[in-house]
C-alpha cells in the first residue's frame, strides 16, 4: 500500500523500485508512458486524471508491467467525444496534405473519380478552418503553413480542455 494514498483514491503501483510513489508522480509516469509506448488512450488526461484520483473514481486494472496493481481513472463520456473528434480531425487534415504531395509528386492519379471523390470529400471538411487561415497567413509562395497552424491550433484546444475544462466537469 502506498503511505501517500488511501486505497480508493490514487494511482499505484505496487512492489519493487515502483512503488511508494506520490500520486502526481504516478500520474506524470503514465503519462510519460503513454507517450512513449503506445497510442493515446484517453485514460489518463492531464487535470481530469488528478481530479479523478482526489475524487476515488478510479478503478482496478491489470496493466502493470511490474506485475503490481494499476489503477486506470475513467473519462467523462463528454471530455472523450471531445478528443476523440480533435484527433479524427488531426489525422483528416495530415492526410489532406499526405494527399496533396502524392499529387504533386504523381504518385496519385487525381483524374480518377474514387480518388476525386475522396479528396473532395476529405477538402470540404478541412477547408472551412483552412480557407480563412490561408487569407489571414502572408503569401510564402508555393509552401502552405495553414495546416500546421491548425494542427498547432487543435493540439492547443486539446490540452486546454484537458487542463482548464476537464477538472471542472470531471
Amino acid at each position: 500500500m502506498n503511505p501517500f494514498c488511501g486505497p480508493n483514491d490514487c494511482n499505484t503501483r505496487t512492489g519493487g523500485a515502483k512503488g511508494n510513489r506520490t500520486p502526481d508522480l504516478v500520474i506524470a509516469n503514465d503519462a510519460l508512458y503513454q507517450l512513449s509506448y503506445r497510442p493515446f488512450s484517453g485514460a489518463m488526461v492531464l487535470g481530469a486524471a488528478k481530479n479523478a484520483v482526489k475524487r476515488g473514481t478510479c478503478e482496478t486494472g491489470v496493466e502493470a508491467l511490474d506485475g503490481g496493481e494499476t489503477r486506470t481513472c475513467l473519462m467523462n463520456p463528454f471530455l472523450w467525444l471531445i478528443f476523440t473528434v480533435i484527433e479524427i480531425y488531426f489525422w483528416i487534415i495530415i492526410a489532406v496534405v499526405a494527399s496533396s504531395w502524392l499529387i504533386q509528386f504523381g504518385i496519385i492519379n487525381s483524374s480518377n473519380p474514387t480518388v476525386r471523390q475522396i479528396l473532395s470529400g476529405l477538402r470540404a471538411i478541412t477547408e472551412p478552418v483552412l480557407g480563412p487561415i490561408r487569407r489571414l497567413l502572408p503569401n510564402l509562395g508555393g509552401l502552405d503553413v495553414s495546416p500546421i497552424v491548425v494542427l498547432l491550433g487543435l493540439q492547443f484546444i486539446k490540452y486546454f480542455v484537458g487542463f482548464y475544462i476537464a477538472p471542472m466537469i470531471g
